[in-house]
Formats: structure tokens, C-alpha cells, sequence
């Protein structure tokens, strides 16, 4: 009886690597050759093997269970938000502040530069000048559908 011997690839951890790279060789050369007769499928190659993060903003009130539903007439109110920018790159954010009190609009246009991850704080404030007027508050960042809304009384 003969015994044949079969390779022992655990014993040899470099001929699975030769084995490896040799499929990545193959598998490139066919989507270059693909490429040049069918472009879908090095876009389907490309999306299946590359990685591209969400890219966000993200605008909120700081601490939303403190925002003054009632307000005292003449009182100076300041209500914190913050822009978070996940857009890959510094942004400069550009964002109107609007206060309306009886129909009476007054807005107050702001910019802020962010650099890529960070956070930054800024801060609303109004005043409701009578008693007993309600008020809106919106915080909306210019060319985007992101605003903040606060309604308060006095």
C-alpha cells in the first residue's frame, strides 16, 4: 500500500498567501479588462469594495428638557444649540436666528467655520417684551431643511 502525501497548508502559512495574492491578481486583471467593455461593472466592483462615511450635519438644542415653554415678559432669555459637522472637511455654516413675537418678524443672520468631527455651541437669545404674548423661536441653517423650532409665552 502506498500512502500519498497531502500538503499541509497550516504547516506552510506562505502558501496560502501565494495562493492569496495570486486570486487577487486574477480578480484584478478581470475587472481591468472589464472596465474596458463594461463600465457597470467596475462601478458594482467599486461601490462592493470601498467604504465612504456618512456625511452629516447635525443642528439640536443642548438641553432640550430646559427650554422656556414660559417665558417672563422683559427677561432676557439665551437658549444654546449646537452644530455638529460630519461633512469631511471644515464647513462654514451659515444660519439664521428668527424671533417673532404678535406677527413681528426680526431675524439675525450668523456664521460659523467648523473643522471635520467637531462641535460647536452658539446661542439664541430673545426677549418677550409684553405679558401675556406668545412668541416662535427658529433656528435654521441656511441652504438645508434643518431648522429648530421654540414656542414660549409670557
Amino acid at each position: 500500500m502506498q500512502v500519498k502525501k497531502v500538503p499541509n497548508f497550516s504547516a506552510r502559512p506562505a502558501a496560502w498567501l501565494w495562493l492569496l495574492v495570486a486570486l487577487l491578481v486574477a480578480v484584478s486583471y478581470f475587472v481591468a479588462v472589464a472596465g474596458t467593455h463594461g463600465g457597470d461593472l467596475v462601478t458594482a466592483w467599486t461601490l462592493a469594495t470601498t467604504h465612504e462615511p456618512e456625511r452629516y450635519t447635525a443642528l439640536y438644542f443642548s438641553n432640550p428638557a430646559q427650554l422656556p415653554s414660559f417665558a417672563r415678559a422683559s427677561t432676557k432669555q439665551t437658549v444654546p444649540f449646537h452644530i455638529v459637522n460630519h461633512e469631511g472637511a471644515a464647513k462654514t455654516y451659515r444660519y439664521r436666528i428668527r424671533f417673532q413675537v404678535e406677527g413681528k418678524a426680526m431675524d439675525q443672520y450668523f456664521s460659523v467655520t467648523i473643522a471635520d468631527g467637531q462641535d460647536m455651541q452658539q446661542a439664541a437669545v430673545f426677549t418677550i417684551p409684553k405679558p401675556n404674548e406668545a412668541s416662535t423661536l427658529t433656528i435654521q441653517l441656511l441652504n438645508t431643511s434643518q431648522q429648530l423650532t421654540l414656542r414660549s409665552n409670557s
